[in-house]
């Protein structure tokens, strides 16, 4: 898996970071639903085959646009008969991580953090509190 454990010395606490991910750290255990299948970290656009199974946006082409066929199970699908796994992305959406913007340690939801991708929060609404 594309997740790494990380274990703070002398204390219970456990991290996941996400190593396809730039500083991503997840403060919970990423249950194996919310990992894509193709690029073993989780989801990041998830959209789902006519079959129901879900890959990230951008392991569409590595899997269904090579192979015509769906990554999980093998049945037909292409690239144009993925569609957006709404239901998926909210799910990943509340998982929790760090905001690496914020000053000091805050856990935040994984859509905080992706909303410092864009420019116009490029400054953490956390530091503004």
């Amino acid at each position: 898996m594309v997740l790494k454990e990380l274990a703070v010395p002398g204390t219970s606490a456990r991290f996941f970071h996400s190593t396809k991910r730039d500083r991503v750290v997840f403060v919970e255990e990423i249950p194996p639903q919310l990992v894509c299948p193709a690029c073993d970290d989780v989801f990041d656009d998830p959209h789902a085959a006519p079959c129901g199974h879900s890959v990230c946006r951008t392991c569409i082409s590595t899997t269904a646009g090579q192979t015509g066929r769906c990554f999980s199970c093998a049945e037909p699908a292409y690239t144009d008969d993925f569609e957006v796994d709404s239901v998926l992305a909210i799910r990943v959406g509340d998982t929790r991580c760090f905001c690496r913007n914020a000053i000091g340690v805050k856990a935040v939801s994984y859509t905080h953090l992706r909303a410092h991708e864009t420019k116009a929060n490029l400054v953490c609404r956390l530091l503004l509190e």
